[in-house]
């Protein structure tokens, strides 16, 4: 039976953004089962001239066609088609897709959830660090859903980050002294890391006529991750604090569930190559 080799291709040629960051991990990921796997950026357009038969090229939404001319592609729904880019239109009939959260809107048919997180468990101990930033705020990709005067929910001495967490690094040094996050983007991993950072994190809601819209009841079932992190609206904020004790081991439970989506993955990319 043939072994599948992977290509990703990728939008940048580093990680400052949640989608680059899980595109690298799932390049760890296969590099430790032991796969041959290479990271590409999207610009180089570099055709695939050998190995197209055992070659798999891993295309998150944003990349239209298939400029790499592969014979195997795989779709990763990272965000909503069409918000930062992305055409459906523009996929293969033949291509395997997965989706890294129900909410991003996909309803053609799919291969399933590959939500796969790099939870970067080092960076975020809490730790003896001062609090001394009692409110912080964060936009993120929210700027695409509310009209420009929408984001003034926050308090007013609220330390507004959203150009501030782009290195990894740096953003721990910040998130371990906010005291209070709020976050207009619901879907940001920023909400999750503050809270481990030791932060009482919460997002902000939409309003229910919002055609991004989501229930309370929708956003924990779609984001597993924030159910004993971080609060939707401030109503939830004494529920997640008192329930906070239960977080290290549901992001363990879902760091697993994804390892066993990265198998299926791999089991039927191996199908997928072995079949034509």
């Amino acid at each position: 039976m043939k072994k599948p080799k992977f290509i990703i291709l990728s939008p940048s040629k580093n990680e400052p953004s949640g989608g680059m960051v899980v595109l690298y991990h799932l390049k760890r990921k296969l590099e430790d089962l032991n796969f041959d796997v290479k990271m590409q950026h999207w610009r180089d357009n570099t055709k695939i001239t050998s190995d197209l038969d055992t070659t798999v090229v891993i295309y998150p939404e944003i990349i239209n066609h298939n400029p790499t001319n592969a014979k195997h592609v795989v779709r990763w729904i990272l965000n909503r088609p069409g918000v930062i880019g992305g055409n459906p239109s523009n996929y293969g009939e033949n291509d395997l897709i997965y989706l890294f959260n129900e909410y991003f809107g996909y309803n053609k048919p799919n291969n399933g959830i590959l939500r796969l997180i790099d939870y970067k468990w080092d960076l975020w101990v809490e730790g003896n660090t001062e609090k001394d930033i009692e409110y912080a705020h964060y936009i993120g990709k929210s700027v695409k859903y509310y009209p420009h005067n929408g984001f003034n929910i926050h308090k007013k001495n609220s330390l507004d980050l959203s150009f501030r967490l782009h290195n990894y690094n740096e953003a721990a040094k910040i998130l371990k002294r906010v005291k209070y996050f709020y976050s207009y983007d619901l879907m940001t991993f920023w909400s999750i890391a503050a809270s481990m950072c030791g932060a009482t994190s919460v997002v902000i809601p939409k309003e229910k006529e919002s055609y991004h819209y989501i229930s309370k009841e929708d956003f924990y079932s779609y984001r597993p991750s924030c159910r004993y992190s971080v609060a939707y609206g401030e109503d939830e904020i004494e529920r997640v604090n008192s329930e906070k004790h239960l977080l290290l081991n549901s992001l363990k439970e879902i760091e697993e569930k994804g390892n066993q989506q990265v198998e299926k993955l791999i089991r039927d990319c191996t199908e997928k190559i072995n079949k034509e």
